[in-house]
């Protein structure tokens, strides 16, 4: 399934699931379970959420991403044209041009980065984490 509204447009996969709204004047949606697909021709043109996070468009150009809900706590997200934002709790991390990123909200202690590892990034990369932690309770890696 496919909408359009103004400059944004959301594309659904196959077995997925949204709710289509409103958030601050523009289009939003609500991924449920599945893959959405959004494009954009402004940052204000469209708002994914997503269990806890809202995914966006970062800057003014035209933008693609991805998003996967995997779980309630964690999402796959795409950037396949121009920067994306993710916001979980007013904590926002931007999402390069082209990359990919699991994010996990509120991971196991096990993920939970030590006294050891910090500054070093020594324990995030033994544990197999590459990113920065979004807050407290969640990480894109």
């Amino acid at each position: 399934m496919q909408i359009r509204s103004g400059a944004a447009r959301l594309l659904l996969q196959n077995a997925s699931m949204a709710t289509v709204d409103e958030s601050e004047g523009a289009p939003s949606a609500k991924l449920i379970r599945g893959t959405a697909t959004f494009s954009t021709g402004n940052s204000r043109a469209f708002s994914l959420f997503a269990s806890r996070a809202v995914i966006r468009a970062q800057s003014d150009a035209p933008t693609i991403g991805q998003v996967t809900y995997l779980s309630e706590k964690e999402l796959l997200v795409v950037s396949k044209r121009g920067p994306l934002t993710v916001t979980v709790d007013g904590q926002t991390e931007v999402i390069a041009d082209g990359n990919a990123y699991r994010v996990l909200l509120d991971p196991p202690p096990t993920m939970a980065q030590g006294p050891e590892g910090a500054g070093t990034h020594k324990e995030d990369r033994r544990r197999g984490m590459s990113g920065p932690p979004l807050h407290a309770g969640g990480t894109i890696s």
